[in-house]
């Protein structure tokens, strides 16, 4: 498995796909207006700032228009979609 808190699964012109590890209390943020993304949490739990949980398992996407933050909660590994709404 790929080492270090980032890296690069998969990158090609359909899509991207990064695995980031967190330790707890650490942060991840998506600002709105920049482009869709799936989030996929592959071990532990993040929170939102409105107090949302996500666990283990559970898969979100996340719209173009919409901001979020999430807190790991416990070591998390999450895996983060990107760049699959390009048009060419």
């Amino acid at each position: 498995h790929p080492e270090g808190p980032e890296s690069v699964l998969a990158d090609c012109d359909e899509f991207r796909l990064r695995r980031l590890e967190l330790a707890v209390g650490e942060s991840l943020s998506f600002g709105a207006g920049q482009e869709p993304r799936i989030l996929s949490v592959a071990e532990g739990a993040l929170e939102e700032g409105d107090g949302t949980l996500v666990r283990r398992g559970d898969n979100l996407i996340l719209p173009y228009a919409g901001a979020s933050s999430w807190k790991a909660v416990d070591k998390s590994v999450v895996l983060v979609t990107d760049r699959f709404n390009r048009i060419k």
